[in-house]
């Protein structure tokens, strides 16, 4: 019969250390992408609004349906989360997001600036 600090000290996972330090780190990077995504827009909304030759009124369109589809996007996302696991849950999302900021760096019409950013939304 085993004691019971024998019993706490057994390992419960099959992650090393090692990994669980590494799954921790790129989960708190991948993490950090949200805010950094959306506050980086801002101070070239300007720049943008002249490369595309539209009004700051309608970059700035893009800004608020950004926070509607971060908004929305996790109840879409959260019944396949249950029944897949976080894990394929996040290599979609950020494979997503990850898509769409390549789009984004591409393209050159406001209609489409406005349908990747909601995309890139979706994905984070």
């Amino acid at each position: 019969q085993k004691s019971l600090i024998e019993e706490e000290d057994e390992d419960y996972s099959i992650w090393t250390v090692p990994q669980k330090q590494a799954i921790l780190l790129s989960g708190s990077l991948l993490g950090w992408f949200s805010p950094m995504t959306a506050s980086m827009y801002y101070p070239a909304t300007a720049q943008i609004a002249g490369d595309l030759g539209v009004s700051v009124s309608k970059i700035n369109l893009t800004v608020t349906t950004y926070l509607i589809i971060q908004g929305l996007a996790p109840m879409m996302i959260a019944g396949f989360s249950d029944k897949a696991g976080r894990r394929p849950a996040y290599i979609i999302c950020f494979t997503i997001y990850m898509i769409a900021n390549l789009a984004l760096a591409l393209q050159d019409n406001h209609v489409a600036l406005l349908v990747l950013r909601m995309l890139q939304s979706a994905g984070e």
